[in-house]
């Protein structure tokens, strides 16, 4: 899934989670490892593999563009 390009993404120097910040709607969620996985980050966006539980979520609360 692509971010929104209005969500700024950081994932941990250790790689335990990532914390996504919508800057559009000021909210920021906070997941572990093994709910976000950052797959790809450039110029073009950032992609990232999510679990199945916070899918829905992200995609509700406009954090998500699509596939």
């Amino acid at each position: 899934m692509k971010l929104n390009a209005s969500v700024l993404c950081h994932q941990f120097g250790d790689k335990s989670g990532v914390i996504l910040y919508d800057t559009y709607s000021d909210v920021s969620v906070l997941l572990n490892c093994e709910e976000c996985v950052i797959l790809e980050c450039n110029d073009g966006g950032v992609r990232v593999q999510l679990g199945d539980k916070v899918l829905e979520d992200l995609t509700r609360k406009g954090f998500l563009l699509g596939i």
